[in-house]
């Protein structure tokens, strides 16, 4: 077509040419504008990842959320706590990561109050769930080798699941799947708020344990956060729907927790339990 309009007129190469540098300068334009959309849109994205990556290091891991409770006088109830033999049962990513979470926080209520049976079937589920999801890297059989070795001193298994979750934390919020580790860390603290405020002794201080679950405002917070940042699936979307209602509940709570507050926050946390570890 470019010869047929050199071939007509002078007229029309000129005006072909101004209309040429006009698009030319158009394009131009666009390409800029285009340019400057993907930057903006990598400094969001890498602003975004700074932030969830912020997140993970200001979340409770199980083992201090339970040594918080623990202070508090709540005693030992391995009735209450996830079956070992349910270690076979999940099939996907989603219900592996979230019970793998839980099965650290049993092992870590196990650890704390020095049940050392426990605490080795605790350890070697976890360690099933992390060779499935391909980061059994993180969960050395040396942890369980060492409670072998040192079977009954209460010392060595505190420090044994002390030290364990000290690289699992770091390994887990250093980890690039982000998927995993928002699960591994929802499953956590979901069990780690269940045993909390399911295990009521005569001898456990209710205010100071309602005041532990009120301050655990934030970290739900922080935990719906990052787990809006997940591939969402059905099941998933499930799950946050309810981490947002029992966010619903604690944006209701003003000052001191009452004991109705208390209990409703209990069910729901019963309640998304539940569905994780049927999952």
């Amino acid at each position: 077509m470019n010869k047929y309009i050199l071939n007509t007129s002078f007229l029309a190469l000129s005006s072909g040419l101004l209309l040429s540098s006009c698009i030319s300068e158009n394009n131009k334009e666009r390409s800029v504008q285009s340019v400057n959309t993907e930057i903006v849109a990598d400094d969001e994205n890498q602003l975004e990842e700074e932030r969830i990556k912020k997140i993970f290091y200001t979340l409770p891991s199980p083992l201090e959320i339970t040594k918080m409770f623990k202070k508090e006088g709540i005693e030992y109830n391995g009735e209450i706590l996830h079956s070992t033999a349910d270690r076979r049962k999940y099939s996907n990513k989603l219900s592996k990561s979230l019970n793998l979470g839980v099965y650290g926080a049993d092992l870590s209520y196990s650890g704390l109050f020095a049940m050392y049976e426990p605490a080795i079937q605790y350890l070697a589920a976890s360690q099933v769930l992390a060779e499935d999801l391909g980061i059994g890297t993180t969960f050395q059989s040396e942890f369980i080798v060492r409670l072998e070795q040192h079977a009954g001193n209460k010392d060595t298994l505190l420090k044994v699941v002390t030290d364990f979750f000290l690289k699992n934390d770091q390994d887990l919020r250093e980890n690039n799947q982000q998927d995993i580790s928002s699960y591994v860390l929802t499953g956590g603290w979901v069990e780690g708020m269940y045993l909390g405020t399911n295990i009521l002794s005569e001898r456990a201080q209710a205010s100071g344990v309602r005041n532990i679950v009120v301050n655990q405002g934030e970290a739900l917070h922080n935990i719906v956060v990052i787990f809006q940042n997940t591939n969402a699936t059905e099941t998933s979307d499930k799950i946050l729907k309810m981490l947002g209602d029992l966010e619903s509940i604690y944006n209701e709570v003003e000052g001191d927790m009452n004991q109705e507050q208390f209990s409703r926050i209990r069910t729901k946390i019963e309640e998304t339990r539940s569905f994780i570890i049927n999952l």
